[in-house]
């Protein structure tokens, strides 16, 4: 939650934190790169990926790290943005993707991946038109996030299913949301 602060306070967005509430105010945003270091530093920094394209239109971050487990790819989450419309390039240790035309699409994911179904749906928000998300992953986290982004005024329907719809391009606001504890903590 720290690095996560830090890498939105670093694109210009206001961040406080008192006791279990985070703020963000993310009227200021004034990038779309991740610092490298901090990217670097955790695992989850991927998902800024989707969340850059639907905000910004592009994307630069380091490969995430922080993964004590081994090798975790994001081919999945990189094919996602692609079939989105994101054209990505990696060279110099940076990803670094753009949308060029944001549409749609239908997303078959070859495994229900929790991380590349979130950033599908991080895209798929802000790209115009019906995108479908097959395989998609059914944890309670992707409910979660469904839930948050509905809040926001996005329209989306499937979750638990493997089956998500997602009406893209509908304007996002701001919103008041209590995230579902960390199961992984627990």
């Amino acid at each position: 939650v720290d690095t996560a602060a830090a890498i939105l306070e670093r694109l210009g967005c206001r961040v406080s934190r008192q006791d279990d509430i985070l703020t963000v105010d993310a009227a200021g945003l004034n990038g779309c790169a991740l610092p490298p270091e901090l990217s670097a530093a955790m695992r989850s920094s991927i998902l800024f990926l989707g969340a850059l394209l639907t905000r910004c239109g592009e994307a630069s971050l380091a490969p995430p790290g922080g993964c004590a487990l081994g090798a975790r790819p994001i081919d999945l989450h990189l094919y996602a943005a692609g079939r989105l419309g994101g054209n990505w390039e990696q060279r110099d240790q940076c990803i670094r993707c753009r949308w060029e035309r944001p549409c749609g699409a239908e997303i078959r994911l070859r495994c229900p991946s929790v991380g590349a179904t979130e950033n599908a749906l991080l895209c798929a928000v802000g790209a115009p038109g019906e995108t479908v998300i097959w395989n998609a992953a059914r944890e309670p986290e992707i409910a979660d996030l469904v839930g948050f982004l509905r809040a926001m005024g996005a329209e989306i329907k499937g979750e638990g299913s493997g089956e998500l719809h997602v009406c893209g391009g509908r304007p996002l606001h701001g919103a008041v949301y209590t995230v579902m504890p960390d199961r992984m903590e627990a």
